[in-house]
């Protein structure tokens, strides 16, 4: 472009000389002059015309630079846009693996959850039935209680009849042996009968106090089935709202996403609307 206007300058310079050269001449060859008058002015208005077509295409090339320069900006915010979907694709790729991790951490916390809830729930039944066999170990043991106080009551009753019978037997010797036999005999069975009440007893209060640590450990096991049933009921509540968090976050991502391919698509039409 600059060497064009500069013959330019250079052809119109050369026409001023001639111009000069002819002003002199007129006087000398007044034809002749008229004649390379006419023909240095077919020369110009050639030139004009050449100098028009010069500018038209300086004034495309001008054009073809400014829309160049559109294009370039809309390639360089094109890229910027390619680069923060990249950059988005990664951030959502990481959530994805995240929800993934979480999604596997509610699952497990669930399948925990199941098994302490199982746990539990045998633990009651086991409590249930311990107390159960405790009733029942009790009223069997006050039965068998009832019984051997009944006993010996009627043991007791015996004696005294035993001892009345004795006494009246010492007016005839002849019977006296044979009852004293007898009491005695009566005695030891009242003997057997209150050790064995006192065995009953002893055991009652053994299986008592066996029932009682075995509800005691039964009741602790239960609260610590229960305290983890909590803990593990919070922990899987937590990664439940960890999890809804994600999702929702990767929800406004896509929404995101569509909006970037929104822009660049706009962005494109501009480019094409400018170019047309």
């Amino acid at each position: 472009m600059n060497l064009s206007q500069t013959e330019l300058l250079s052809e119109m310079e050369s026409l001023h000389g001639q111009i000069d050269h002819l002003s002199k001449e007129i006087i000398r060859s007044p034809e002749r002059v008229l004649a390379e008058l006419d023909e240095q002015r077919k020369i110009i208005l050639r030139t004009k015309e050449n100098c028009n077509v010069e500018r038209r295409r300086i004034m495309d090339i001008m054009d073809k630079i400014q829309l160049s320069q559109q294009v370039s900006k809309a390639i360089d915010q094109l890229w910027e846009d390619v680069q923060a979907l990249l950059q988005f694709k990664n951030q959502l790729d990481m959530r994805q693996v995240e929800a993934a991790d979480y999604e596997r951490a509610a699952d497990e916390a669930e399948r925990k959850l199941k098994q302490l809830t199982e746990s539990v729930k045998v633990a009651e039944q086991n409590s249930l039935d311990a107390i159960n066999n405790h009733k029942r170990a009790k009223e069997m043991h006050e039965a068998r209680r009832q019984q051997l106080s009944k006993r010996c009551e009627d043991l007791n009753w015996y004696i005294r009849l035993i001892n009345n019978l004795i006494f009246f037997a010492s007016l005839f010797p002849s019977n006296l042996a044979n009852l004293t036999m007898q009491g005695k005999d009566i005695r030891d069975e009242g003997r057997i009968l209150q050790k064995e009440l006192v065995a009953v007893k002893n055991k009652k209060g053994d299986a008592l106090r066996k029932a009682k640590a075995e509800c005691k450990n039964l009741t602790d096991r239960f609260k610590l089935l229960a305290e983890k049933h909590r803990e593990e009921r919070s922990l899987y509540n937590s990664a439940v709202k960890k999890f809804n968090i994600v999702l929702s976050s990767i929800e406004s991502g896509m929404e995101l996403d569509e909006l970037t391919v929104a822009n660049l698509s706009q962005t494109f039409h501009k480019m094409e609307a400018d170019h047309c």
